[in-house]
Order: C-alpha cells, then structure tokens, then sequence
C-alpha cells in the first residue's frame, strides 16, 4: 500500500497481482486482488480492495458480461477481508454465488468496502460509502481487463451487501461514475426483505 496515496480520479488502479488460490478456490479461469482508488462521503481519497475474477476460456466479443459482487457482513479487522480470507470471509453461501456467476459465463468483481483490508474504519452499514467502493471497483476492473469485459454490469448483494446493491443506485452515489449499469438485486437486506429491486432495463447474458 503506497503511503503517502498519490491522488487519482475514483476508480483508478494502484496494484494488482495473481491470485492463483482464489481462482481455484472459487472456480475462476484467473483472479487478481487489486487495490484502487475511490473517495469517503467527505470526498477524500482513500485506498480501497477487491477480488476480480473471471470465467474459464475467451471473453466473447462484446467482453465478459460483469457482476458487482457485494458481500455480506464479514466482520471488522482486516483479516475479515474477503478478497484475502479463505472462502471470501468463511462464507460457504458467498461461494456458491461466486461460483455459480462464473459458471455463467460471467465476471466478477467483490469489492472488499472501505477500511476493510485497508486503512481506516470499516464503513459498516453506511450504504453510500460501500457502494461507492462498488461502484469504482468496476471501473478498476475495466482498466484491469480493457475489452475483456462489457460496459454492461449489475450489482448483487445480501445482508451489508443488499443495503449496498440497493444504495449503487442513489443519485449522490451514481451522479460522478461508471456507465452502462444494468440492473440491481438485494437479497435480505438486514434481514428485513426478500424481494428482488430492479431497474427497467434487465441484464442480459452476453
């Protein structure tokens, strides 16, 4: 992790490297943990992390369709990251959602949040700044992967990570970032909901 954090624009790349465990581990063709940058609701720039995998075998032409992964509540410390916890944070449930994207056909990019696997204090449960680490984590994975992967994404997410898919969509989230969003699913958020939220337009498989 650089320290001082030279500024970038959100979304921009700091480092990425293999991770060859991982992409066993979940079923991926290949996977890299990558650090980016992206801002806190003061706006300041802060380093955030991320796993980013892909399927098995050529993107097709318009690029491997991408799924914005938003995990559930895993914990505190920095251990408790699920771009470096074994079974993305212990959660048998997560990799089988992981899992079963990629076997679409389908990236796949999990965002880690703010202050997890990085400096600072875990954002827990405060929906904007999570989604924000969401949101600039496709945009990473785009500089990551170039034309390997489509303009066209959707978020996901339960638990921590429902209340997060829900808040990708909020104009003060949205209003500065990436195009091409497709579509957002909840799954119980807070335990409080089991229904499904989506926008008009509805994602395709590529």
């Amino acid at each position: 992790m650089p320290a001082p954090l030279a500024p970038a624009a959100p979304g921009t790349l700091i480092a990425s490297r293999d991770a060859p465990s991982e992409a066993r581990e979940l079923g991926a063709g290949q996977a890299w943990q990558v650090l980016y940058h992206s801002t806190d609701l003061a706006g300041h720039d802060i380093a955030v992390s991320a796993l980013v995998l892909v399927p098995d075998g050529r993107p097709p032409a318009t690029g491997w369709f991408v799924v914005a992964w938003a995990h559930g509540t895993s914990g505190l410390a920095d251990q408790c990251a699920p771009s470096i916890a074994p079974d993305l944070a212990h959660d048998p449930t997560a990799v089988n959602e992981v899992r079963a994207f990629l076997v679409r056909g389908w990236a796949v990019v999990a965002s880690d949040y703010p202050g997890l696997g990085t400096p600072g204090i875990h954002t827990y449960l405060i929906g904007q700044a999570n989604a924000r680490a969401v949101i600039d984590g496709v945009t990473a994975t785009h500089e990551l992967l170039g034309a390997r992967v489509s303009a066209s994404w959707v978020t996901v997410g339960h638990s921590e990570g429902g209340q997060t898919a829900l808040s990708s969509r909020q104009p003060r989230t949205i209003e500065r970032r990436n195009g091409g969003f497709s579509a957002r699913l909840r799954w119980h958020p807070h335990r409080r909901s089991t229904r499904s939220s989506r926008s008009r337009r509805q994602p395709t498989t590529p």
